[in-house]
């Protein structure tokens, strides 16, 4: 697999990307690229990661996961979910990661728009769950991915 990782990311987890120095672009049609950025919620620690090809987004509670290994079971386990989920089978246990620093502006651009909008739905309009904000996340037409809704354009893909 391969991590595109914030700055935020890097230091709250404290690891070190695998290419120092190098920038290479996301590749937006493998099964295997995610974006994850650190951020809170008011108190709340919170780890946004976002599926390169298909802006699928899954927000993982960070709230006493200090190290790197430990997150990195956390997401595995809820790729495999997801998967899961859209019929596919997904090994946790058989995955090697590459952490890349975030270089494509677009899906930043998209994981900030998302990022946006849990704020505004967990403050300004009503205090709802993790779980609601992901599932509004995925329903929502990004301009990146040419206004599809990332649950649809992940199930096409893993199809």
């Amino acid at each position: 697999m391969i991590l595109h990782v914030s700055a935020a990311f890097q230091k709250r987890f404290k690891c070190d990307v695998s290419l120092p120095g190098k920038r290479l672009p996301q590749d937006r049609t493998r099964l295997d690229g995610w974006s994850c950025h650190f951020i809170r919620l008011g108190t709340t620690p919170l780890v946004v990661a976002m599926h390169d090809a298909t802006l699928y987004t899954l927000v993982i509670p960070a709230k006493g996961v200090k190290s790197f290994g430990d997150l990195w079971r956390l997401l595995l386990g809820r790729i495999a979910e997801t998967w899961r989920e859209h019929g596919e089978e997904f090994d946790p246990e058989n995955q090697t990661v590459m952490v890349l620093p975030r270089t494509d502006r677009s899906r930043i651009g998209s994981m900030n728009d998302a990022i946006l909008m849990f704020r505004w739905h967990r403050s300004a309009v009503m205090d709802i769950g993790l779980e609601e904000l992901e599932e509004r996340s995925n329903r929502t037409p990004y301009k990146a991915i040419d206004y599809k809704q990332p649950k649809e354009l992940l199930s096409r893909m893993l199809r």
